[in-house]
């Protein structure tokens, strides 16, 4: 059965505060819906807004509320004083599983109509409890989805989720050139469910997206330090580096004693405050910022890494 899909009349965004109706308006979505939904009116601050109540997970009490006060902007939201963010997730058990993770609750407002399975959470940058609470919620879940938005914070996201037990049943949904859920359907509301399960079929394993960008990761630092890698010994080029700096007397200190192997070597740079322990760090992939006094600093050079010259 087809979804209503309702004509937006909004011809600007309202600045002054934002009423249910200007919302379901703005999001092509039937007041009504949303009203099912929990959402209302009210005033806050002298304009006003939508009132978005978040239910724990039972689905019976609300865990918090937010306020919307405007449709589009980077300052959209609010949250009522005392409340902590919490997972935005669905009443009806069929809306939760096998979800979506997206971030907000208007693309969650977007797939539970078209009665897509969606859980949502505050932004990218998470907290660290939240985030255990939405690994403990989707545990029992044999599928997970992500929707990557564009950016550093899309990214940031699926590595944070990618650290955790979630990892190997995550799948990474593409929706480009959308930003997100409720992007995609406003672009063509009456086509929004064919082209969503179409993402869906072509989502990527989160788990194979994080290998290949950790081979592309350590393919750069191996471009950055071949180099050393290749070196004969590596603290030759230390010793070098000391007396091309004209630190008396530090030789000693910066060379220390090689572990063992051709491929790794520990530069030591001895106890209290040396000069050779800068002149150390610029043989490491990363230009890492060494504390003084007692200083250890490993040069992995580790013969994986060596296929990468």
């Amino acid at each position: 059965m087809g979804v209503r899909v309702p004509r937006s009349s909004l011809a600007h965004t309202h600045t002054l505060g934002l009423t249910l109706a200007q919302y379901a308006d703005g999001k092509r979505l039937p007041a009504e819906f949303l009203r099912g939904l929990g959402l209302s009116d009210l005033t806050y601050e002298g304009a006003p807004a939508v009132r978005i109540p978040y239910f724990d997970p039972s689905g019976g009490a609300e865990a918090t509320v937010q306020f919307r006060i405007a449709l589009s902007g980077q300052d959209k939201f609010r949250n009522r004083s005392g409340d902590k963010t919490a997972l935005y997730i669905a009443r009806r058990p069929e809306l939760r599983r096998e979800p979506a993770i997206v971030e907000g609750p208007s693309d969650c407002h977007t797939l539970w109509y078209v009665g897509e399975p969606a859980i949502g959470v505050p932004s990218a940058s998470v907290s660290e409890d939240l985030l255990g609470q939405l690994v403990q919620h989707l545990a029992s879940e044999s599928a997970v989805y992500l929707v990557r938005e564009p950016g550093d914070a899309g990214a940031t996201l699926a590595r944070r989720i990618g650290a955790t037990a979630l990892r190997e049943r995550v799948r990474v949904l593409d929706l480009a050139p959308h930003k997100d859920p409720s992007a995609m359907y406003l672009a063509d509301p009456v086509t929004f469910r064919e082209r969503w399960a179409a993402a869906k079929a072509q989502a990527v394993p989160l788990a194979e997206l994080m290998h290949a960008a950790d081979q592309a990761h350590r393919a750069e630092l191996w471009d950055q330090a071949k180099g050393i890698g290749n070196a004969p010994c590596i603290l030759d080029l230390v010793a070098r580096a000391v007396e091309r700096l004209g630190l008396v007397g530090e030789r000693r200190a910066a060379l220390g004693t090689r572990d063992g192997g051709a491929t790794r070597e520990r530069v030591w740079a001895g106890e209290g405050d040396s000069d050779c322990v800068r002149p150390a760090t610029r043989f490491t992939p990363t230009a890492a910022t060494l504390p003084t006094g007692k200083v250890q600093r490993w040069v992995n050079v580790a013969s994986d890494s060596r296929g990468h010259a």
